[in-house]
């Protein structure tokens, strides 16, 4: 089993803004899988789905960003879930608009979401893909640049193309593994 976690925050107010990434891609993911994230438990709303041979959970947390590791700690208690099966996606300042990055472990880094989840979890060893967010605009505060949306049409759709690329990403990891998607997806000079 494989659990696909988006982070972000839940409601229409956060749907377009920059913290909400981790949720876009699992909304493509469940587009393309023609799936529907309608199950709600556990503090998220998510779909079960099956890649191939693996059985996968689609999972939006809905205790807001900075509590997100609750509601994936209850996925891993409740279905017996490992560390190694868990791929978290999210937003990254640190990283250039467009850029991925999978990594099979990390810090936080700074992100709140991640904190929660290394806290809930005892561990920072699940894998990220992070998804970069940065762009030229510049806010005095961090909290209101990622909660704000793109400006610009140019950005928007570097985002979609970024989007795309996750999803190709998501799909490596769980059919070849962390090591190859990481290969295969990770450019380098894009930071």
């Amino acid at each position: 089993m494989k659990l696909i976690v988006g982070l972000g925050n839940p409601g229409i107010r956060y749907k377009r803004t920059k913290h909400n990434a981790g949720f876009w891609v699992i909304d493509e993911l469940a587009k393309q899988e023609s799936v529907s994230l309608q199950k709600r438990r556990f503090n998220a709303i998510w779909a079960e789905h099956r890649l191939g041979r693996e059985k996968v959970f689609f999972v939006k947390p809905l205790t807001y960003m900075n509590l997100s590791g609750k509601a994936v700690r209850g996925f891993v208690d409740y279905f017996k879930i490992s560390i190694d099966n868990i791929l978290v996606i999210f937003d990254d300042v640190s990283l250039k608009l467009g850029t991925i990055r999978l990594r099979a472990t990390g810090s936080a880094g700074g992100h709140n979401g991640v904190r929660s989840l290394i806290d809930s979890l005892g561990t920072d060893s699940f894998a990220r893909l992070r998804l970069g967010i940065r762009t030229e605009e510049n806010s005095s505060e961090l909290s209101d640049y990622v909660l704000s949306s793109f400006k610009s049409k140019a950005d928007e759709v570097i985002v979609r193309d970024m989007v795309q690329n996750a999803k190709g990403a998501v799909f490596s990891w769980v059919k070849e593994g962390v090591t190859f998607a990481m290969n295969k997806y990770n450019k380098k000079g894009d930071t």
